[in-house]
């Protein structure tokens, strides 16, 4: 049998395998007596932030909804061998995520393992799936490919002497899109996802990365120096690595707009957080075109640490610190729409996400909470059983946290 043949059988039975005994309630998975089930997705969160945007909106989800959510109960724990602190992808019905350095594959409905893959000291990045294929970066500057219905290696990319790629692989029309820092500096590469080939690669050489996303024929990285006090953001042809321009500030009082967190891109803007571990964070929209500030927000806490989430007209974001919970904010204007507090909380060290109606935000005490997305109103808050700065992963009915405890924990209907 050609490869190519057996590869696909291969993922057909673990599929297959994954989605065995998958079945709803129909009054619990419409959320009222009587009511028909929807009919359950096989969409794929396949990438850290669901698409190579990075926007953490699953817009396919329809199992999940304000109307059930509340009773959402823990379905399994599936251990690692370190804290899961990386976001999980999930796709043709298994799941894929990282501890410290290993890679797990499980079932994505029973949690049960099966396959891993791991190096010593690898400490590998969020994952990525793509035609068959895992993608994931690690603090040794490397970038694997492994089958992903068999754990084996596909290729391998070496990065630079004393690199470290430990930021989310981005895959999108056959190329895999990664940052890597070197000391105070970066370099973008974008590789082939075939064969692991470099296609391109442009230094940062005076700040180091914090992430990629893609749009619309354009890389977007954002970047900090080593001490958070500044930052900026560039854009490259997607194809070449040609910058097609770049931005890039001091964090002061005086001037706070430096964008220092990873980049989300959608309605034509660039969004991330600016000034961590300052009094004076802020959400800012950049023009996707030319980088320039369309709005600010005013100061929102002490820390912003990671991407926010956009979905109809709206920009969510978790904030630490004084004002700690999860902000709404009009994605074009950047008005304030509502705020849920956490005031005897840390505050939401990870991205929220959003699927059918509901924000999703995990917070440092271990509590995922799902909120009205249009209000902020809590509809549910259920605990995760352990400290947590995962972020969750919403898709075909079930929400996947990685915690401290070592393990991905999935939560769906009863």
């Amino acid at each position: 049998m050609p490869v190519r043949s057996a590869r696909r059988a291969a993922m057909a039975a673990v599929a297959t395998a994954a989605l065995a005994g998958f079945s709803l309630t129909p009054a619990a998975a419409a959320g009222h007596p009587g009511a028909v089930a929807p009919r359950a997705s096989t969409t794929n969160w396949s990438q850290f932030g669901f698409d190579a945007a990075h926007t953490f909106n699953n817009p396919s989800e329809n199992i999940l909804g304000p109307g059930n959510v509340a009773g959402l109960r823990q379905k399994w724990a599936a251990p690692a061998d370190g804290r899961v602190d990386r976001s999980a992808a999930v796709a043709s019905g298994v799941a894929y995520y990282t501890g410290n350095n290993t890679l797990y594959a499980v079932n994505a409905v029973t949690g049960s393992p099966l396959w891993n893959f791991g190096f010593v000291n690898a400490f590998f990045a969020d994952p990525a799936v793509a035609n068959g294929i895992v993608y994931v970066g690690s603090v040794n500057g490397n970038v694997y490919a492994l089958d992903a219905a068999t754990g084996k290696q596909v290729w391998t990319f070496t990065g630079p002497t004393n690199t470290s790629a430990n930021y989310p692989a981005v895959v999108v029309g056959g190329v895999v899109y990664a940052a890597s820092t070197n000391g105070p500096n970066g370099t973008v590469f974008a590789l082939d996802a075939a064969t692991g080939k470099v296609l391109w690669s442009v230094a940062t050489t005076e700040r180091h990365p914090t992430g990629v996303a893609v749009a619309g024929g354009v890389v977007y990285e954002t970047t900090s120096d080593n001490n958070g006090f500044a930052g900026g953001a560039l854009a490259l042809n997607a194809a070449t690595g040609t910058v097609l321009w770049s931005v890039s500030s001091s964090c002061t009082v005086n001037n706070p707009g430096c964008v220092l967190t990873n980049p989300v891109v959608a309605n034509g803007f660039l969004y991330a957080g600016s000034a961590p571990g300052t009094d004076f964070a802020r959400l800012e929209a950049l023009n996707a075109k030319d980088g320039k500030v369309r709005w600010r927000t005013a100061a929102l806490g002490q820390d912003i640490f990671d991407w926010p989430a956009v979905a109809n007209g709206l920009v969510y974001i978790g904030v630490n610190g004084v004002n700690s919970g999860v902000q709404a904010f009009n994605a074009t204007t950047g008005e304030h729409v509502w705020t849920f507090s956490l005031p005897n909380s840390p505050g939401v060290d990870a991205p929220v996400a959003v699927a059918n109606g509901v924000v999703y935000a995990v917070d440092e005490n271990g509590n995922l909470f799902a909120l009205n997305a249009s209000t902020g109103s809590k509809l549910a808050s259920i605990s995760v059983g352990a400290n947590s700065d995962g972020l969750p992963v919403v898709v075909n009915g079930t929400v996947y946290v990685g915690a401290i405890d070592q393990a991905l924990h999935a939560f769906a209907l009863p």
